[in-house]
């Protein structure tokens, strides 16, 4: 791989059936972002007790590689820009 090229960002959505809000974080990635520069992992919030513990309440919840929340709710683009 040359050094003009990165690998895609790997981001994981926090949501849970149904949730309208977190198809439309979704859209916004995708409109912010393109569908090429990213991977993301939709992962169901109810699926962890740990996960539903500390972010149930809060979907979508978009986070990085390390687990680091980069949005909450609404997509944050400076944030996931920057990250």
């Amino acid at each position: 791989m040359s050094e003009n090229q990165r690998l895609p960002a790997r981001w994981r959505l926090l949501t849970r059936p149904g949730c309208k809000l977190c198809s439309e974080l979704a859209e916004s990635l995708e409109e912010a972002f393109g569908v090429e520069g990213y991977v993301l992992e939709w992962i169901n919030v109810d699926s962890q007790d740990d996960l539903r513990e500390r972010w149930g309440l809060v979907i979508p919840v978009l986070l990085d590689e390390s687990n680091r929340p980069l949005s909450i709710a609404r997509l944050d683009v400076r944030a996931v820009a920057t990250a």
